[in-house]
C-alpha cells in the first residue's frame, strides 16, 4: 500500500516545466545530513538535548543555516507541538560549532528562488496555534537579505494524539505556469502512506509583491473500499487551459463483484485569476 500512494503522489504532481525540490523532512523526521534553516529568531544551542540547567552556549538568528548530525530521542514540547532535539553543526564567529536544537525551529522546506538578479529563497516551518489547537504552517519568500511575503496556512495532516507532525514534507518551485500576474508557483506536498490518511498539495502563488494561497489538493484512499483524488491542470499542462486553472475532483469505489475501482463521481471547476483571488467560471459533473 505504502508504494501505491508514493505512485499516486507522483502522478498527480509531476509535471515537465518543475523547478528546484526540498525534500529532507521525512515521516516527521530530518534526514541526517540535510542543512536547513532555522526558522524563528534567537533560536538557542544548548550543550544537551533538554532544557534543564540553562546549557545554553549559543544563539542563532533567523534564517541562520545549521547541519543535521544526528536525531537524539529526546523530545520537547512548545504549546502542544512536540518535536525530537537534533545536533547540529553550525558556524558561531566564523567557527565550526555544534549544539543540540529543538526540531520544532527547522524550516521543513527550502526552496531558491531568483528575483531581478538577486538570489533568495522561499521556506516553510510548523508552528502551534496554542495548547490543544491545530498547527499551521509559516511559509516566507527572503530576497537578498530581506523578507518580502509571509503567509500562514493550514498543512493537509490528521493530528497525531502525541502532539507530534508524523507527515513528509516536499516542495517544488515552477515559473507562473501561465498563470496571468503570477511570477512564481510553489508546490507543498504533505505525504503519509498508509490508507485512511489524507495527502495532497497546497499551493502558493507569488505575483511579485504578496504570498498569495492557491488551492489545496485532498486526496485519501482506502484499499477495497473507495479513492478520493483531486488535481490541478495549469495553463501550461497539455490540457490546459489558456490563463485558466482547472480543479478537478474524482471519486471511485471499489466493485466487489467486478474486483475493481468504478468511477462514481466526478467534477471539473474552471477558475480565473482576478484581483490576486480565483473566480469559478464554469462547472460540469
Amino acid at each position: 500500500m505504502k508504494n501505491m500512494l508514493a505512485l499516486v503522489m507522483i502522478m498527480i504532481t509531476m509535471d515537465a516545466s518543475a523547478g528546484a525540490i526540498s525534500e529532507y523532512f521525512g515521516m516527521g523526521s530530518f534526514e541526517e545530513g540535510a542543512e536547513v534553516r532555522v526558522f524563528f529568531d534567537r533560536v538557542n544551542v544548548r550543550s544537551r538535548p533538554d532544557i534543564k540547567d540553562g546549557g545554553v552556549i549559543s544563539c542563532l538568528g533567523r534564517f541562520s543555516r545549521v547541519k543535521i548530525l544526528k536525531k537524539h530521542e529526546n523530545t520537547h514540547s512548545v504549546d502542544g507541538f512536540v518535536s525530537s532535539w537534533y545536533e547540529v553543526s553550525f558556524s558561531a564567529g566564523g567557527k565550526p560549532a555544534r549544539g543540540y536544537v529543538w526540531g520544532g525551529f527547522f524550516s521543513i522546506v527550502e526552496l531558491p528562488v531568483m528575483m531581478e538578479s538577486k538570489k533568495g529563497f522561499f521556506a516553510a516551518g510548523m508552528k502551534s496555534r496554542g495548547n490543544g489547537k491545530s498547527l499551521a504552517v509559516e511559509a516566507v519568500l527572503v530576497i537578498g537579505d530581506r523578507e518580502t511575503a509571509r503567509i500562514e496556512f493550514d498543512p493537509i495532516y490528521i493530528p497525531s494524539a502525541a502532539g507530534t507532525f508524523d507527515y513528509s514534507v516536499s516542495g517544488e518551485i515552477f515559473d507562473g505556469r501561465g498563470l496571468p500576474g503570477i511570477r512564481n508557483v510553489m508546490d507543498l506536498r504533505f505525504m503519509y502512506p498508509a490508507c485512511g490518511y489524507p495527502f495532497g498539495s497546497v499551493i502558493i502563488l507569488y505575483d511579485g509583491k504578496n504570498l498569495v494561497r492557491g488551492f489545496r489538493t485532498n486526496n485519501m484512499t482506502e484499499a477495497g473500499v473507495f479513492h478520493e483524488f483531486s488535481r490541478l491542470v495549469f495553463p501550461d499542462e497539455k490540457d490546459g487551459i489558456r490563463d485558466r486553472l482547472v480543479y478537478i475532483e474524482t471519486g471511485e469505489d471499489f466493485d466487489e463483484v467486478k474486483k475493481e475501482y468504478i468511477l462514481k463521481r466526478f467534477k471539473k471547476t474552471v477558475y480565473r485569476l482576478n484581483g490576486g483571488k480565483f473566480e469559478e467560471m464554469t462547472e460540469k459533473k
